[in-house]
């Protein structure tokens, strides 16, 4: 599942995305020690510092909601979650009510975007 879910996120991705997911590491923690300086925008770089641990249990609610309630969820679902979650996690930060989701949600390539 995960790394279907790679396949997809990096297809509409720039080239600096790969490598680090996880078709090239052979655990999570590898994967995440191998995780390298991101975006330099202000909600960039918040997203991108949490992205893979929203992403590992988002992964693992998945996984559970496959087991325990025998369904699967689309690839599309599972990326919008993620994506409310690290919103969800922001909500420490003070400046992110200089942000909309909807700023999540609509310009994620450009807040990602490394110069």
């Amino acid at each position: 599942m995960y790394k279907e879910l790679w396949r997809e996120r990096q297809s509409e991705q720039e080239p600096h995305f790969n490598g680090v997911f996880m078709e090239e590491a052979d655990s999570i923690e590898e994967w995440i020690n191998a995780w390298h300086v991101g975006p330099t925008t202000e909600l960039g770089i918040k997203i991108w510092e949490l992205l893979p641990f929203a992403t590992v249990w988002i992964l693992w609610k998945c996984r559970n909601y496959r087991i325990f309630q025998s369904k699967e969820k689309m690839v599309e679902a599972i990326v919008a979650e993620i994506k409310g979650t690290i919103w969800y996690w922001l909500g420490i930060w003070t400046r992110r009510n200089h942000y909309r989701f909807q700023d999540l949600l609509l310009n994620w390539e450009m807040l990602l975007k490394v110069p």
